[in-house]
């Protein structure tokens, strides 16, 4: 297996293990949403699971990818593993994290729908469209890198310089909120709600990752490493 497989193998795993607990307190939050309603008729019909959960996943994908230079590259590279390597795998298993929620989201949400078939037919959950899905899953790649690049950003250069990949990162994430037809404010620039199409905005999506990824591989190709 190479290194790089390896490296993908273990920040999976790992990673996994850390969201299979937040699965869980985010299933008990359903519940406990599933309460409220059946106190409030205006919550018929129910928002979708994905609805329900994207915000706080979407959060939950930022601080975990704030949280994995430290957690990860140091020990990685004290093992034999090149910056390459913890590069490309810390990507590849993004991509399987990333899939795996969208998995659960999509297996939760049939769950939920079919019990609610077999208690009360009376209740319904509305129906989540392709867009909402597309955007979930991009939202929680592009989380985890944008929280990448800024940790990183502390990780090498410290306090001062660090503030500026967030502000960079801030400037980053509006151009991605604004593709999903966001309106958004940053000093003072105000940018109105957008229709663009669904094809524009995928490519959107994916050239504003791409760059930042990019940007991720030039400080991490020399980055020194902290033993």
């Amino acid at each position: 297996m190479k290194k790089h497989q390896l490296v993908t193998k273990e920040m999976y795993l790992e990673q996994l293990k850390w969201s299979v607990w937040f699965m869980v307190f985010l299933i008990l939050a359903r519940v406990g949403y599933y309460v409220l309603a059946s106190f409030r008729d205006e919550l018929n019909p129910i928002e979708p699971f994905i609805s329900f959960s994207a915000d706080v996943t979407v959060v939950y994908m930022l601080v975990i990818g704030l949280f994995s230079t430290y957690a990860f590259l140091g020990p990685m590279v004290s093992h034999g593993i090149s910056r390459r390597d913890y590069y490309q795998g810390t990507i590849f298993s993004l991509i399987g994290l990333t899939g795996s929620f969208f998995i659960a989201t999509v297996l939760l949400s049939l769950l939920e729908t079919i019990a609610f078939q077999l208690i009360d037919p009376s209740i319904s959950i509305s129906s989540a469209v392709l867009t909402t899905y597309a955007e979930y899953v991009t939202a929680l790649f592009f989380s985890y890198i944008i929280g990448w690049f800024i940790t990183l950003g502390f990780y090498r250069y410290a306090w001062l310089k660090g503030l500026g990949f967030i502000l960079l990162a801030l400037s980053i994430q509006v151009i991605f909120d604004w593709g999903w037809g966001e309106s958004v404010s940053y000093f003072g620039i105000n940018l109105d709600e957008t229709n663009f199409s669904f094809l524009f905005t995928i490519i959107l999506s994916m050239f504003v990752s791409g760059l930042t990824l990019w940007l991720i591989w030039l400080v991490v190709r020399n980055i020194p490493v902290r033993m």
